[in-house]
């Protein structure tokens, strides 16, 4: 789990969540066998906290309730496009 603090709507969040990247696909293995399919990316968020100077106040429950059923609601997209960007900057690659 981690956790990464956007500004979305105007507000400050805290938004912690589990991400894992994408796993290509392997055509073949080493031997010649067939390979196997890669698996999807995984993003998944756990907990919202509204961040109001000295307070934290969790809206995981509200935000659930206005989440999209495959992870494309605003919130979802806006964080792992975050977490994503960030990834970037630190020079992460999932292929290494």
């Amino acid at each position: 789990m981690a956790t990464i603090t956007i500004d979305f709507g105007g507000q400050r969040l805290r938004v912690e969540y589990d991400y894992s990247p994408a796993t290509p696909d392997v055509m073949y293995l080493r031997n010649g066998d067939p390979g196997y399919p890669g698996g999807p990316e995984e993003f998944y968020i756990t907990k919202v906290e509204l961040l109001i100077t000295p307070k934290r106040i969790d809206i995981s429950e509200l935000m659930g309730s206005m989440a999209g059923e495959d992870g494309d609601d605003p919130l979802t997209l806006a964080t792992r496009e975050a977490v994503l960007r960030e990834q970037e900057e630190d020079g992460y690659d999932p292929e290494d």
